[in-house]
């Protein structure tokens, strides 16, 4: 099984179907500044994700913490190819 822990701008999933009864922790990484495209630069969620977390249903923030599992904060996600 592999267990997701939020260390180092890295977040990591859980694929338990126990541990998905849980809500997940929040991605948050307390480094809240938002690019030009309103994402943030430490989590990886768009402002739209952040702002709409706590009304989320249990298996949409799953799936957002699931997507973020590869997100690099070093990467230029608005280089060509990126």
């Amino acid at each position: 099984m592999a267990d997701k822990i939020v260390k180092s701008h890295k977040v990591s999933t859980v694929s338990a179907a126990s541990e998905r009864d849980s809500w997940p922790l929040s991605p948050c990484v307390l480094i809240c500044t938002l690019d030009d495209e309103d994402r943030c630069l430490g989590c990886g969620r768009t402002l739209d994700q952040i702002s709409g977390w706590a009304a989320m249903s249990k298996a949409e923030q799953w799936d957002i913490v699931d997507a973020l599992a590869d997100w690099d904060p070093d990467r230029d996600y608005h280089a060509a190819g990126g």
